[in-house]
């Protein structure tokens, strides 16, 4: 795999487990609410509904992020210069004031 598609399963991944969380909650709050108030099952399928289009929400918001930001290629095959890197600068011209010898 590319480091583009971890990146996109490590979105999934996290907004699986946040979904699972907040629909939990919204469901045990609900629930808790609703005997509280006498409404029961409506304020807890309200809060789940209200979670569940969140998440959506907020997944797609994420996911079009990243695919904009894999959209541009990267310039070289790792994603920037070899300097820093154990890479060599040979044939390379000295960026402003970098390498420049009197």
């Amino acid at each position: 795999m590319r480091d583009g598609e971890y990146a996109l399963w490590s979105i999934l991944f996290a907004h699986g487990l946040t979904a699972a969380l907040t629909v939990y909650l919204a469901v045990r709050g609900g629930y808790w609410l609703d005997h509280r108030l006498g409404t029961a099952p409506w304020l807890m399928l309200a809060l789940v509904l209200l979670v569940v289009a969140a998440n959506i929400r907020l997944l797609i918001k994420d996911l079009v992020t990243a695919l904009d930001r894999g959209a541009s290629p990267p310039s070289g095959r790792g994603g920037g210069s070899s300097q820093g890197r154990g890479g060599n600068n040979k044939g390379r011209s000295p960026e402003a004031g970098e390498g420049e010898e009197d």
